[in-house]
């Protein structure tokens, strides 16, 4: 059976493909996502998937199994990061991959790494089924969820809080290179103001500069860095001091204010408030060195408005995740990988953030990721995917159905 279904895949690759394409050629950057959910609640909807549209805008589509047994979820997203300077970014081109340095013929596009591969791919992948008149004894659903590039897990929690839809596993579509993944560390931004006495440079008498204070809090968050423990599966905790907005930016003036974001990264092992109370007590000691400053830091939630309308506060951090190789989950992927593929990759840890915590840290759900793109061309003028890749994971994405759903006691 299984092989019937990766040969129809296989002889309808180029509408795949062309799904992709219509895809990408739809712009949907964040907080814009409305058209891309309503192509992608037609496209549910033409596979008979049952679809629905929640009231923050994510699109869930919905296949019922022959048992009632929790669902297995696929998850991705709609929006994408803004092209800024991309060339022709909604082009949706087939191209030879020498351009960027890659291999092979690539699909060019912003989205399409992150996640509009991984969304057709599912959605060909239940096509497979339905289209062969295979009955599903464990239901499947997809979520393409919006606001992810905003730092977000509204998505998920939307989806968790009014769906509610029993969850069995879940399978992210992030870009993992075609890598089973079986966690990430959290991400955290805290919010930094230092405000200081500002003062002509040739009159510094009185002053104190926020720009030294910021330069003192570098200082000691990388000496943090070397203190913050180390998880023996998802790496060691890290921090750093990035954004930076010095006021007022002018040569001649010592400024009385700085605003500047700490990204830090952090295990399941080492609990957010954990950490973020680490941090401030560190940015709070180097100020005091420093007589004049003041300061405020912490995750500041900031109000944001989805496309249907729906107002919320997001806080730009992530969940981790983490769920142990010789889980039932991880198996089933490596080895549907290995039917596809003919080898058993090793399972590993994805270095980026992605909203796929929150059904973990959260939810409480074993959770891997799969899917095509590379890290190194997410969000950048180059973006593009192998279309070899697209065709794979799309037929991984059927193998793990096959495994999962068409036996409910797994």
């Amino acid at each position: 059976m299984i092989q019937d279904i990766l040969g129809y895949i296989d002889k309808n690759q180029k509408t795949l493909i062309r799904l992709l394409q219509q895809m990408i050629r739809i712009p949907s950057p964040t907080f814009h996502e409305g058209e891309m959910a309503l192509v992608c609640k037609k496209e549910l909807e033409a596979i008979k998937m049952d679809t629905h549209i929640d009231s923050l805008g994510n699109v869930t589509g919905v296949l019922r199994g022959s048992e009632d047994a929790p669902f297995f979820l696929m998850n991705t997203h709609l929006d994408h990061a803004e092209p800024g300077d991309m060339p022709e970014p909604y082009s949706a081109k087939i191209m030879d991959g020498k351009k960027f340095g890659d291999s092979g013929e690539v699909i060019y596009g912003r989205g399409v790494n992150g996640q509009k591969a991984s969304l057709a791919g599912m959605i060909f992948a239940v096509r497979a089924f339905i289209d062969l008149g295979i009955q599903l004894k464990r239901g499947v659903a997809i979520n393409a969820g919006i606001m992810e590039e905003c730092g977000g897990h509204l998505g998920p929690k939307y989806f968790m809080e009014e769906e509610n839809l029993p969850v069995y596993w879940v399978l992210s579509g992030e870009h993992t290179d075609l890598k089973p993944i079986i966690g990430h560390r959290g991400m955290i931004n805290i919010q930094l103001s230092i405000g200081g006495i500002g003062s002509h440079a040739a009159a510094p008498e009185g002053s104190s500069s926020a720009l030294t204070g910021a330069a003192r809090v570098i200082l000691a968050l990388e000496k943090l860095k070397e203190l913050l423990p180390e998880d023996k599966n998802l790496g060691k905790a890290l921090v750093s001091l990035n954004r930076l907005n010095v006021s007022p930016n002018v040569a001649n003036v010592i400024p009385d204010r700085v605003d500047a974001v700490v990204d830090a990264r952090h295990p399941a092992s080492l609990p957010r408030e954990e950490i973020v109370k680490t941090i401030e007590s560190c940015i709070e000691e180097a100020i005091q060195r420093q007589p004049g400053l003041k300061h405020n830091a912490g995750i500041r939630k900031y109000k944001v408005t989805s496309y249907t309308g729906k107002e919320e506060y997001a806080d730009g951090c992530m969940y981790p995740f983490y769920t142990p190789p010789d889980h039932p989950l991880v198996q089933a992927l490596i080895e549907s990988i290995e039917e596809v593929q003919g080898y058993s990759p090793e399972p590993g840890i994805w270095t980026i953030s992605s909203e796929t915590g929150y059904f973990s840290t959260v939810s409480g759900l074993p959770v891997v990721a799969f899917g095509p793109g590379e890290d190194r061309f997410t969000h950048t003028r180059d973006e593009h995917v192998r279309t070899a890749d697209v065709i794979y994971a799309s037929k991984v994405y059927a193998a793990m159905i096959a495994r999962v759903c068409l036996n409910a006691d797994l």
